[in-house]
């Protein structure tokens, strides 16, 4: 795909400097990395040398990371697949991956001192919760914004720009009060498909601070 938004690297990679190198090409392009480490180290309590340790240290902003034990791979590509199948223009289709079903991904078998590492490392697991299986997502991104965040943010800017190029390049736009009206009624118009889909209403997320949502755009 020559316009990606999610990169995902194979398992087998999952603890070598490719991933460094995915997630900083990513970081530099506004795309989202997710990727996923299978090694046994990664439960240590206080460990520091795997990459969801490294990863939890630097907090890279567009850097997702799953715990995914061999049994149980593909957990990154399955959320992935689950955010992009988001349709932005619809009525409350808005998503999050907290307590989903992750389609091709089993559970892992974790205990409570493993789950407490994970969540540690602000690392995502899959694990069963009740009597269906649970996606537990711990914060989503290092930084602390939520992945839902991150990609709603991803969209709104990115649409922001597309439909007031649009405007700009339909015809002449005024350096005046009422060239700025026009520009300012494209841009509530997105916000007010923003309230339809369900990503912003009136107050303030808890979830997320003005700082976070200033660093993620």
């Amino acid at each position: 795909n020559a316009n990606p938004y999610f990169v995902v690297l194979d398992t087998a990679l999952n603890d070598t400097t490719a991933v460094d190198e995915a997630s900083a090409y990513c970081e530099a392009r506004d795309l989202m990395f997710r990727m996923e480490c299978n090694l046994p180290a990664a439960l240590t309590p206080n460990e520091t040398t795997t990459r969801l340790a490294t990863f939890a240290t630097s907090k890279p902003g567009r850097t997702f990371g799953c715990y995914t034990p061999s049994s149980s791979p593909y957990l990154a590509l399955s959320s992935a697949a689950k955010l992009g199948s988001i349709d932005f223009s619809g009525l409350n289709s808005m998503l999050t991956l907290n307590l989903t079903a992750m389609p091709g991904a089993a559970p892992a078998k974790l205990n409570t001192t493993q789950q407490s590492e994970l969540d540690r490392k602000r690392t995502s697991y899959y694990i069963e919760q009740g009597t269906s299986n649970a996606y537990i997502n711990n914060g989503g991104f290092k930084t602390g914004v939520w992945d839902d965040v991150r990609i709603w943010l991803d969209w709104f800017k990115n649409a922001v720009k597309i439909d007031v190029y649009n405007l700009l390049a339909s015809g002449r736009v005024p350096q005046t009060a009422d060239g700025m009206a026009a520009m300012q009624r494209v841009i509530e118009l997105i916000c007010d498909q923003d309230v339809r889909n369900n990503d912003i209403a009136p107050d303030q997320l808890s979830a997320i601070t003005q700082s976070q949502i200033a660093g993620a755009t």
